[in-house]
Order: structure tokens, then sequence, then C-alpha cells
């Protein structure tokens, strides 16, 4: 199976394409490295889904928003076309909810969690 013989370099090349800058690419090359070498069993995914870890946007002028760990995996291209355009679906669904200056928390909260569940689960369902 391709996707278990991907080198770190070209990891790195597609998360440096989606996600604009890397500070360390030789740092984080080599912790690539190191995932894959561990396998499966080793890897914890730790997803900043909210954007609480992470910066919300690209730049100082906050006109274009960082990808979400969740967006990086769903626009990759192990990914099939089938499982992105589901995902578009779900993102087109439910982004309105989540940017809307009307409802509250509360009203936007079940909503999120059924996107992120949504992503989630068609994101999993891509490693059978």
């Amino acid at each position: 199976n391709s996707k278990q013989h991907m080198s770190a370099a070209s990891l790195l090349e597609q998360i440096s394409s989606l996600s604009g800058h890397i500070s360390c690419p030789d740092v984080v090359e080599k912790k690539l490295e190191r995932m894959i070498q561990g396998g499966r069993p080793s890897l914890h995914v730790i997803s900043d889904f909210d954007a609480t870890m992470t910066s919300y946007w690209k730049d100082s002028s906050c006109s274009t928003r960082n990808d979400s760990a969740h967006a990086m995996l769903a626009y990759s291209r192990l990914m099939s076309v089938e499982c992105k355009r589901e995902i578009e679906d779900i993102c087109k669904k439910y982004e309105p909810i989540e940017s809307s200056q009307t409802l509250s928390p509360e009203e936007k909260t079940p909503s999120m969690i059924a996107w992120w569940d949504g992503v989630h689960q068609l994101l999993i369902g891509q490693n059978r």
C-alpha cells in the first residue's frame, strides 16, 4: 500500500504546500521520519479543530484562515475524491453556522460537534 511507504520528504512537501511556511523543515522532516519508523502503534494525533493551540489567521491582515488539522488531512492527496467531496459538503453545511453572528454558542455547539464527528468519521474511513 503506497500510503504506508510515503517518505518523510514527500510528507514534508505536502504539509508545506498545505500550510504555507514551516520555519524548521529539517526538524519537521526528522520528526516525520521517526513517526514513520514508529509505525501506526506509536502514532497519536492531536487535532486543534477550534484553533485554540494554533494561529487562526495565516497573516496579520486576518484575511485568510489557516487550515485546521482536519482540513490538512481532508484535502490531502491521500484521501479519495469521494471523501473530499463529502467533506466539502459537510463544511458547506456547517461553516455558516460556525461564523453566524446571530446564533449563541449554545445553539452552535451541537452543529459543531456534528461537523467534527462527520469529518472525523470520513477520515477514519480512509484508513480501512
